[in-house]
């Protein structure tokens, strides 16, 4: 089972059907195009909101910052 793969052979094969490959290509891409753009769009965003008791923390607003109380 001697098989050899000619390199020149399979570049004529291919260069025989260029035609064929580019248009099958084109197509496809073309097709790929029209699809995505008439495609209803979805838009999502998500959001969590962390509430903490006024009785637990602080706010310094000029800094940024929070300072938990101590309880007692």
């Amino acid at each position: 089972m001697d098989y050899e793969i000619d390199l020149i052979e399979c570049l004529q094969i291919l260069g025989k059907r260029k035609w064929l490959i580019l248009t099958l290509v084109m197509v496809s891409a073309l097709s790929a195009y029209i699809i995505s753009a008439n495609m209803t769009k979805i838009y999502s965003s998500s959001c969590k909101v962390m509430v903490i008791p006024q009785s637990a923390c602080r706010v310094n607003l000029s800094s940024g910052s929070y300072t938990k109380r101590s309880s007692g």
